[in-house]
């Protein structure tokens, strides 16, 4: 007879004690596990707390007031920009009869050509400071105003460029505006500016070029945004050795003691170093050779420059309101 049999409540018991202990084991394995995820879990999300914690944007009460400060602040610089740039456009005032703007054009356009005239440059024929059609016709009168802002900014700029001293000026073109035709110009939404094209072609030296173009952003009046620059040598081959026009320095040869006797036919010593004076016998023209190398690459020859620029007109403050601020904020 076996010992269970004899003994069936003691092997009971042990069986279910067996099973009591693995179920345990089993169950205690299972916790560990939970565990240990969610410590991984807390640890994790007390990095990401300590994170946002740190940042900028969280939501403290330091934090809301210094961000409602800061976007007070650039509303307020929004608000003095805004007030600055439309600044750059017709002043408001009544409108500019027909006659009074043919006479301001024809005054503008006098004073245009002296000041060409001044630095020896040459003007298209016909010009008109870009008004060319209203040389034998009239502007309507509610678009005078406008056209009479943009007059004076092309006056402006053709004089700057007359100063710059080009040779030419070749070319002018004027977009026309939707009001000399008597239609009103439509802002698209949100739009807060417009543009006024003006295309211009001239030629002249490097230097010119240059000039013109810094000039563009000293305007106290008006406000110029250079869109398009092409810029091409008048020449298209390079330049030749035989193109060059050197500068020479004479070293002349004289005894010691400088006798001025001993300089032959030069008696003034102003001339000394001019490339026009002949050289007394015993002297050598020495030509520098970093200005050779500099001729022989960059040559002479004047620039042809075509430049679109729009005139930007910003529109009146009342018309572009500036964005409320949050009141969540």
């Amino acid at each position: 007879m076996s010992w269970i049999k004899e003994n069936q409540f003691t092997a009971g018991l042990a069986a279910v004690t067996l099973l009591g202990v693995g179920g345990l084991y089993s169950w205690g394995s299972g916790n560990q596990n939970k565990t240990e995820l969610a410590r991984d879990d807390y640890q994790a999300a007390a990095a990401e707390m300590m994170r946002y914690e740190g940042g900028s944007l969280y939501p403290s009460d330091t934090n809301r007031d210094l961000k409602r400060q800061a976007v007070a602040d650039y509303s307020e610089q929004a608000s003095q920009l805004r007030d600055r740039m439309v600044q750059y456009g017709p002043k408001p005032g009544p409108a500019i009869a027909s006659n009074a703007f043919g006479t301001d054009l024809q005054a503008s356009n006098t004073r245009i050509r002296a000041a060409f005239e001044t630095s020896q440059a040459t003007l298209p024929g016909g010009f008109l400071v870009g008004f060319e059609s209203y040389a034998s016709g009239v502007a309507l009168g509610d678009a005078t105003s406008l056209m009479a802002y943009q007059m004076g900014a092309m006056e402006w700029l053709f004089v700057k460029l007359a100063e710059a001293r080009p040779e030419a000026l070749i070319n002018v073109y004027r977009q026309p505006l939707p009001e000399e035709k008597g239609q009103p110009y439509v802002y698209a939404e949100n739009q807060i500016s417009r543009d006024l094209p003006i295309e211009i072609t001239f030629s002249g030296s490097a230097r010119a070029m240059r000039e013109f173009l810094s000039s563009l952003v000293d305007s106290k009046d008006y406000y110029f945004i250079p869109r398009i620059i092409r810029v091409e040598n008048e020449k298209q081959a390079g330049p030749t050795r035989s193109d060059a026009q050197f500068k020479t320095v004479i070293t002349p040869t004289v005894p010691d003691g400088f006798d001025v006797a001993a300089l032959g036919s030069v008696t003034d010593l102003s001339a000394v170093g001019d490339p026009a004076v002949a050289l007394p016998a015993g002297e050598e023209a020495v030509v520098p050779e970093s200005e050779e190398i500099l001729k022989q690459v960059l040559g002479d020859e004047a620039l042809r420059v075509f430049l679109r620029i729009d005139l930007r007109l910003f529109r009146d403050a009342a018309s572009v309101p500036l964005p409320e601020l949050p009141k969540s904020l």
